[in-house]
């Protein structure tokens, strides 16, 4: 199963949950203290204006490194932001941002990887997928480098293109790459035999969303999507979340009242321990039905709505989520912004989420990927065999004959030399082929429906 790492903040959907507030001084028996080091700081910055003779240092780049400094003493989700920073957190929330179209990760060999791939966007256009590996931007090597400092080689406007080399497998490809001011499409409604071509029978009485982010318009978005399915008779629906890392808290909270019933959604716990009940007043839910399907880059505002429909009844498909159970609130001031972390949230059971994510009710994840070095590396392999159509002599740590033919006979189908050693160029194409196959069939999706048909 693949492992977000790092701050998922920094990615172009800016996936964080938060509540935007002004600013208000300290009230802790600590402000004396605050006020005397912010005086400090005052002086080192006037004395360093006024003395220092080792270069240029300006007033504006001193604030940012002190408060950055600071920042860096609190959790992951928080952060200090300059005003280029604020702006690129908040485009995508507004449905709207200038980029290539794509979110990114650190993935667990701490590479950066691309998450999603929006719709209708230049990086669709260009051929960019998911679980592209990204190399190098403008020549730049990224590796190695923070998600944020990525980010920002590939979006705004100080540049109309942008060159990625990127890593699929082992091959790589270089993409040159026009930016555009995308416009955002957070909900897609969709019909089932578009998207498992298989399906033969009409079910009318059955629907699809997909909800992509929570930005400003998702509501709204939401409450459309819902009125015409309900409008033409649908009684139950997959409501697609993977890929969703979160967005605005009283957006979600407004998609939860249309479709969560009467009681809490969610608690929220503030730093006094002050624990607040925020719920749906919701008499009659607008399906009978609901499968939620996530997977491991479902996150934060999309962890809420997927916990309060569980723990409502709705079956839940796929892989443990996130666990981001926080929330971020926003203080603006003239130089940036601060996001800090000031409330924990409790999901509508009241069980925590943070550091935990949910539990899927049907868990549906690809096979451990090989070469990972956590022991059983020829089990995965085989496991993996089996999973791309192979036959292996069982599942144990010897390589068998069945299992070197197996192996000879997709290193030719991937034109690599049929040794039927594993080597490293064959780890990756079996990792890469396996992982290609489950995206492309979508197991989840389809278990999903064979659920929401059943309970019909």
């Amino acid at each position: 199963m693949r492992k977000l790492r790092g701050l998922l903040a920094a990615s172009l959907l800016a996936f964080c949950l938060f509540t935007p507030m002004p600013a208000k001084a300290a009230e802790t028996g600590e402000q004396e203290k605050v006020g005397q080091a912010a005086q400090t700081i005052y002086e080192v910055m006037n004395l360093i204006s006024e003395l220092y003779i080792g270069g240029d240092v300006t007033a504006d780049e001193m604030f940012d490194a002190a408060v950055g400094a600071i920042s860096k003493l609190l959790d992951p989700y928080s952060q200090y932001m300059s005003e280029r920073d604020l702006y690129r957190l908040r485009q995508p929330l507004m449905n709207q941002f200038y980029g290539i179209g794509v979110s990114v990760f650190t993935n667990g060999d701490g590479r950066a990887e691309i998450g999603k791939v929006l719709r209708e966007t230049p990086a669709e256009a260009a051929g960019l997928m998911k679980g592209d590996i990204i190399a190098f931007v403008d020549g730049t090597d990224v590796t190695g480098m923070q998600v944020d400092e990525i980010v920002a080689m590939i979006t705004g406007e100080s540049a109309a293109k942008v060159k990625i080399e990127i890593y699929r497998g082992l091959e790589k490809k270089t993409f040159n790459i026009t930016k555009s001011n995308i416009k955002l499409q957070t909900v897609y409604v969709e019909e089932f035999d578009s998207l498992i071509p298989e399906i033969t029978e009409k079910t009318p009485e059955l629907g699809y969303i997909h909800m992509e982010t929570v930005g400003e318009g998702t509501a709204a978005d939401m409450r459309k999507a819902i009125g015409d399915m309900k409008g033409r008779g649908v009684t139950g629906i997959v409501l697609d979340l993977r890929g969703n890392g979160g967005g605005y808290l009283e957006v979600i909270m407004d998609i939860c009242r249309q479709m969560v019933p009467k009681g809490p959604i969610v608690y929220t716990i503030d730093k006094s321990k002050k624990r607040v009940m925020h719920g749906s007043e919701l008499e009659e839910t607008p399906f009978e039905n609901v499968v939620v399907l996530v997977d491991g880059d479902t996150a934060s505002a999309a962890e809420v709505l997927a916990t309060a429909l569980q723990d409502s009844g709705a079956a839940v498909v796929g892989e443990k989520t996130y666990g981001k159970g926080v929330v971020q609130t926003l203080f603006s001031f003239p130089e940036g912004g601060l996001k800090i972390t000031t409330e924990e949230y409790l999901r509508r059971s009241g069980a925590a989420i943070n550091n935990i994510g949910i539990a899927p009710d049907v868990a549906i994840e690809p096979p451990a990927a090989a070469g990972g070095g956590e022991g059983g590396e020829l089990v995965k392999v085989k496991k993996i065999l089996e999973y791309i159509g192979y036959e292996t002599g069982g599942m144990d740590e010897s390589y068998d004959e069945i299992t070197r033919e197996s192996v000879k006979k997709h290193q030719k189908s991937r034109n690599l030399e049929a040794t039927g050693e594993l080597d490293e160029k064959t780890i990756g194409s079996l990792n890469f082929t396996m992982m290609s196959l489950f995206y492309e069939y979508d197991l989840p999706l389809r278990t999903a429906y064979e659920i929401l048909k059943g309970k019909g």
